[in-house]
């Protein structure tokens, strides 16, 4: 289940910030929506749990530290998409930042 849980984390994340120059932004928006829908209403928390566990592990891959080569892909990674991995990795799937209340 961590494969299946790593994939639909990676299409959650692209399709939320991918380039309208390669996708349209509307179809983008209703499979986000869609997904969202999916892991709040179908999967079982065992499947909501995998989410948030390749969530978490997303964000801690592109917020690494540098490699023996000095790469990291860090500096790539907006707040915005830290935020929103942070959010699904919390259980928000809606990938909403927490309120500031």
């Amino acid at each position: 289940m961590n494969n299946l849980s790593r994939t639909i984390v990676d299409l959650y994340y692209e399709l939320n910030f991918v380039d309208e120059e390669y996708v349209e932004f509307d179809w983008s928006l209703h499979r986000c929506a869609e997904i969202r829908m999916a892991i709040e209403n179908d999967y079982s928390s065992e499947e909501q749990a995998g989410i948030r566990a390749a969530a978490s592990q997303k964000l801690k891959d592109l917020t690494r530290e540098p490699d023996e080569n000095g790469y990291t892909p860090r500096r790539l990674v907006s707040e915005e998409q830290k935020q929103f991995l942070v959010a699904i990795s919390e259980g928000r799937f809606d990938g909403a930042p927490a309120s500031t209340q």
